[in-house]
């Protein structure tokens, strides 16, 4: 089979955890891998996702050395809205703090 992989990278602003960590992980910028396979048999080409990957920092490695760690696709998509979500409550919470100031 065909395969390609896709990266991007996230910033999350809070810490979090996945469930193949043990630990917390710190806010910041994230690369992401996803490892997607050809789909065979039909007229146009498609994908599917086989594998998705978060680099994050190595323990007791220097600060400069990161471990890929395999993630569900769904978990991580949880992450990103969680901290998406309060982010939100932060900003709005701060919103209604500065007009009842004024």
């Amino acid at each position: 089979m065909l395969g390609r992989t896709q990266k991007s990278t996230i910033r999350l602003a809070r810490e979090f955890s996945i469930s193949s960590f043990d630990g917390i992980l710190p806010p910041g910028e994230y690369a992401i891998s996803e490892d997607e396979e050809l789909i065979e048999g039909i007229s146009w080409l498609a994908y599917r996702r086989v594998a998705t990957f978060i680099e994050v920092p190595a323990i007791g490695r220097t600060k400069m050395s990161s471990q890929m760690l395999k993630i569900d696709h769904d978990e991580l998509t949880a992450i990103i809205e969680d901290d998406a979500c309060l982010q939100a409550q932060e900003t709005i919470a701060k919103s209604a703090t500065h007009a009842s100031e004024h």
